[in-house]
């Protein structure tokens, strides 16, 4: 999915709207996002989400201008791997999935305080090998090409969320994905197109097509077959030698370009697909509103996100009950939005 403008309201149905129910939720809210031109967010349960997507492409197409699918977690697997019960973000993906929830209070990953399982069980999630846990979980869903709404418990997650999004290591690996594919696929077509011009210079001799007179016909002309299996023997590290280095040649000169060109653009599309909302435990499911009670948090938290990296969207998260509360938290305290 390319890139949007993120919309006012992420809606997160936990399992709240669920089965049957799913198709006429989210065909009501995606006409209404329509009718009114404001987009929407809705995060549905991840079994759920082809029905959503499938609901929606039945009834209008055009419905998915204003409105789009989130799951509520993946899991930093990738296909192949031995994880049962896991969430690869290409599965979320392949749903049809326009984007995910991560580390969300009652699926926390990293956090200053315990989420939800944590509080029940008495564990922490503030380790080193928690956050490292949560960073490879973001990579995971960039590389699926799934957008991202990252929760943090507080302005101090928020700020180590987004230094870490902000740094030259993020930055490159999250190039990395990106040039990888188009390197293979451009060298791939450059060196076959030298092949093409040259004659298969060496591809041919390390197949042992000279069997076929290839070889000889290349290379040696009219010289006897025992001749060619002579020369052949004698020349065959060479031109594998030759082989390497043409390859090796063509990806170099391809990827520094294709750096110096791209680099800088496949960073800034990679935040435009990412948010992140901050959440105050205390108010989750309890009717408290974080903009009226705790409008601190959403502004600190707005403000440290911007001082190191003002492309990065805040959300205020748990803790919105009307409709005010959205249009304060927007105006009032810098969010770009509410997560509901």
């Amino acid at each position: 999915m390319t890139s949007y403008h993120w919309p006012e309201l992420i809606i997160n149905l936990k399992q709240i709207v669920t089965g049957e129910r799913i198709s006429k939720y989210v065909i009501t809210a995606a006409e209404l996002a329509k009718v009114y031109r404001h987009p929407l967010i809705v995060c549905v349960n991840n079994p759920e989400i082809h029905e959503a997507v499938d609901s929606l492409q039945r009834k209008d197409p055009s419905l998915f201008d204003y409105f789009h699918v989130f799951g509520q977690s993946i899991d930093p697997v990738a296909p192949g791997a031995s994880w049962t019960g896991s969430t690869t973000p290409r599965a979320l993906a392949n749903l049809g999935a326009h984007g995910t929830l991560i580390n969300h209070y009652e699926d926390r990953i990293y956090g200053h305080n315990p989420g939800k399982r944590q509080k029940e069980t008495g564990e922490v999630n503030n380790k080193r090998e928690d956050f490292r846990f949560l960073r490879e979980t973001i990579m995971a869903g960039l590389d699926a090409e799934l957008n991202l709404v990252i929760c943090a418990d507080g302005p101090e997650t928020a700020a180590e969320i987004a230094e870490m999004l902000t740094s030259q290591d993020f930055k490159d690996r999250v190039y990395k994905g990106f040039g990888k594919k188009l390197l293979d696929n451009l060298t791939t077509k450059s060196y076959v197109e030298i092949e093409r011009i040259f004659g298969r210079f060496p591809e041919g001799l390390s197949k042992g097509s000279f069997k076929q007179g290839h070889f000889k016909e290349i290379f040696f002309g009219l010289l006897e077959k025992e001749d060619s299996q002579q020369a052949y023997e004698q020349f065959k590290v060479l031109f594998t030698k030759y082989q390497i280095l043409l390859k090796e040649s063509i990806s170099n000169i391809i990827e520094d370009k294709l750096k110096e060109h791209f680099y800088h653009a496949v960073i800034n599309h990679a935040y435009k697909t990412i948010a992140i909302a901050v959440e105050w435990d205390e108010f989750i499911g309890k009717g408290i509103s974080i903009v009226q009670q705790k409008p601190e948090i959403i502004k600190e938290t707005v403000a440290v996100v911007r001082r190191i990296n003002p492309t990065l969207p805040v959300y205020c998260g748990a803790g919105v009950e009307t409709a005010r509360d959205i249009i304060t938290a927007i105006k009032e305290c810098g969010a770009a939005g509410s997560l509901a």
